[in-house]
């Protein structure tokens, strides 16, 4: 029996971003916006719908991410950042 091995993709702040001002700008089908964010981003697969909804949910926060941390995979708190250890926000 052959298993192939399940590629998980793991969007950056920036990404997310994109995504929620793809979602306000021009409001399409969450299938449409799904499939728009495949062919931008080169993904090997189209992300879930869960995924999607995920970050459509949480774009107040990600919308007031500074963008010098667009390339971070996870918000974390600025004050926290200063004294070395980098906690993520919940």
């Amino acid at each position: 029996m052959t298993s192939t091995k399940k590629t998980y993709v793991r969007l950056t702040l920036g990404q997310k971003v994109m995504i929620c001002k793809m979602a306000r700008e021009q409001p399409r089908s969450r299938l449409a916006l799904r499939e728009m964010a495949t062919r931008a981003f080169d993904l090997p697969r189209p992300m879930s719908e869960r995924t999607l909804h995920s970050i459509l949910k949480s774009h107040n926060t990600l919308l007031k991410v500074a963008e010098n941390n667009y390339k971070r995979k996870k918000v974390v708190d600025p004050v926290v950042l200063g004294k070395g250890a980098a906690k993520p926000l919940a």
